[in-house]
């Protein structure tokens, strides 16, 4: 055997290991639309957002997300804990459960002027395609808001994320 065959072959081997190989973290962003099931109190039910996420990868495959965002009426904090499970290659599964806390922007407290900061329950699942070094999920995010409001609303979600 050649060494140019050998070399060419162990430089095809270490980027097939790590395409299958499993991220540490990885930054990046997500889309968001909302759709209210019960929230009489948001103006606008169908309002998009934009998050932040820093996502850490624990070695037993269980994440941390932590999530800042920002739309027209609030900017808020979320933090999930995520378990995947890998269906094939390259796609995993994943559900998660956190809490959000946040800050109503200045044109909902016209309206509210007694409600300044809200917080409750996340949950979250979907699918998340991976492809060193980049990630991209569609998932949905129940969540429970249930201090400084009572609603219940969809986040339907789109993410991109570069993975280290």
């Amino acid at each position: 055997m050649s060494m140019k065959k050998l070399l060419l072959g162990l430089v095809f081997s270490v980027i097939i290991s790590q395409s299958f190989a499993q991220y540490k973290v990885g930054f990046g962003f997500f889309l968001n639309t909302r759709t209210a099931l019960s929230s009489p109190e948001f103006p606008d039910p169908d309002l998009n957002s934009f998050e932040f996420s820093v996502k850490a990868v624990l070695p037993d495959y269980s994440c941390y997300d932590f999530i800042g965002g920002r739309s027209k009426e609030y900017y808020n904090f979320t933090l999930m804990k995520e378990v995947h499970r890998k269906l094939f290659y390259p796609v995993d599964l994943y559900l998660g459960l956190g809490f959000h806390v946040g800050g109503w922007r200045k044109t909902y407290i016209a309206y509210n002027p007694e409600k300044k900061i809200f917080g409750g329950l996340d949950g979250d699942f979907g699918l998340q395609f991976t492809v060193m070094p980049v990630s991209v999920s569609v998932g949905w995010r129940p969540v429970w808001t249930f201090l400084g409001g009572d609603q219940f609303y969809w986040i339907k979600q789109i993410g991109i994320r570069y993975c280290l």
